[in-house]
């Protein structure tokens, strides 16, 4: 059986995008059915290896009646956190779709997280998604530099939408200017999040606060400091004693006192 899998998946990964499909879901399946409610326990899934998250997905796929999309959710969350078969995950979503299953907004996320990461972005932006899930995209854009590209989605749903989007979908922008270096931008946008109606939050303002520090315009962010503590935002200070581009002596004391440094 575990032969058969591997077989099957890499015939699957040599074959994926537009080439012929690949073999039925029966190549996959060499035994016989079992209970897999008891094997869609978190503890489960935690330890699961990729042969045996792809048998127990088959497995499901042959139900009746068909489980539901969140124990399908379960399994394919499992097999994504592993990090290196998200061209797998992408095949099984089509596998529901082909079954007529429907995706809700948690396997939608998944498909175009996993599309993503395959820099498969032109099937990415065909998924239809609401916010939640387009912001997984704009993050992923903007993670890859693609940072122009985001904003012009942005605008374009601002105007399909008729209101402005949320802090949550400014702040991967924003973040996404910092780390491509377009930090005089990100500052403009942050400070425009006023005249759009939106208000910054922790996030937001950590953000910025930090891709400015990173720049060296100290003056900048001290005054966002300063901004955040009137608002009454609190963030968690973590100081960076190591990173002399934030602790030397030209820091003012309220940058000082705020430092948050935004993971690579």
């Amino acid at each position: 059986m575990h032969r058969s899998l591997s077989i099957a998946t890499k015939w699957f990964l040599r074959r994926r995008g537009d080439h012929p499909p690949p073999p039925p879901l029966s190549f996959f399946c060499s035994r016989p059915f079992s209970g897999y409610r008891e094997r869609l326990t978190y503890a489960s899934l935690h330890s699961i290896n990729f042969d045996d998250a792809l048998s127990l997905f088959c497995e499901m796929l042959h139900s009746h009646p068909l489980p539901t999309i969140l124990d399908f959710t379960r399994v394919l969350t499992a097999i994504a956190k592993m990090n290196k078969h998200h061209d797998a995950v992408v095949y099984l979503c089509r596998k529901m779709e082909a079954l007529g299953i429907s995706h809700d907004l948690y396997t939608c996320t998944i498909l175009i997280d996993c599309l993503c990461r395959c820099s498969r972005l032109s099937l990415a932006l065909s998924v239809l998604a609401d916010i939640v899930t387009y912001n997984v995209l704009l993050d992923c854009l903007s993670s890859k530099g693609k940072v122009e590209k985001a904003m012009v989605m942005v605008e374009d749903m601002e105007k399909r939408e008729g209101r402005y989007v949320d802090i949550v979908t400014y702040s991967i922008i924003i973040r996404g200017m910092c780390r491509s270096g377009k930090v005089k931008e990100a500052w403009c946008l942050f400070c425009s999040l006023a005249l759009r109606g939106v208000k910054p939050d922790a996030i937001a303002y950590r953000t910025m606060i930090s891709g400015l520090s990173r720049k060296g315009r100290r003056r900048e962010a001290d005054k966002l400091c300063r901004k955040m503590k009137e608002d009454g935002i609190i963030v968690p200070i973590k100081c960076i004693h190591n990173d002399q581009t934030l602790t030397d002596h030209h820091t003012s004391s309220s940058l000082a006192e705020f430092i948050k440094v935004i993971p690579e």
